[in-house]
């Protein structure tokens, strides 16, 4: 299974994001993302089966929330 990372930054508000993109129909695992990858610290972020990104992307931006995709390159 393909997956892509949404990162939102702290836990409570990935938290937040994992319940919205589930009343949504969006199935997504809540993840803390290596912080020695990040200049900000922790991070933590929602992790999408890839096929779904384009679903859980458009629900994050009609609920206004900010996002970056993660990337382990």
């Amino acid at each position: 299974m393909n997956t892509t990372t949404l990162t939102v930054g702290s836990v409570t508000y990935a938290i937040k994001v994992r319940k919205l993109l589930e009343r949504s129909g969006v199935k997504s695992k809540l993840v803390k993302v290596d912080s020695s990858k990040s200049k900000s610290g922790c991070i933590y972020g929602i992790q999408v089966q890839t096929a779904f990104f384009y679903d859980t992307v458009n629900i994050l931006k009609n609920n206004g929330i900010n996002y970056s995709v993660y990337s382990e390159l």
